[in-house]
């Protein structure tokens, strides 16, 4: 994997205690850091004419706006193209990670397989709208 590339301003915020994080980004992935080491991140690769993302996080308590910067980051880079079919693992405690995921993945279908959570369908040209509470659902 080649080097990560120093993050844009808008990519840094305050994780879990205050820390500062930042995501670095590479052709095929994107990585959260602190100061203390990498806290989150996401690979991308090319499985039988398929892309597949993976997101991985130290623990379940990534702040919501990290997780939305980092998935925003990963389908935004250059090697996941619209309407490609996709695979999508999330690990099962980062909702946050899933949700965001979810927006950008047309006809997504949703499954548990252990202690991942996978979201399959095809790349979408934009996200979907977030959802609103549940009151705005109905």
């Amino acid at each position: 994997m080649p080097p990560p590339r120093r993050p844009w301003p808008d990519k840094s915020g305050r994780a879990a205690g205050g820390r500062p994080w930042e995501l670095l980004t590479s052709p095929t992935g994107v990585a959260a850091v602190t100061p203390t080491g990498t806290i989150a991140g996401a690979d991308v690769s090319e499985r039988h004419g398929r892309l597949v993302v993976e997101f991985w996080a130290q623990g379940p308590d990534l702040p919501s706006e990290l997780s939305a910067r980092l998935v925003a980051q990963v389908f935004a880079l250059p090697a996941v193209g619209s309407h490609r079919p996709v695979l999508v693992c999330v690990p099962r405690r980062g909702g946050d990670l899933l949700a965001h995921a979810r927006r950008h993945v047309q006809g997504a279908r949703t499954h548990a397989a252990g202690v991942t959570c996978m979201v399959e369908g095809r790349i979408g040209d934009h996200p979907l709208a977030e959802p609103g509470p549940p009151a705005a659902r109905r």
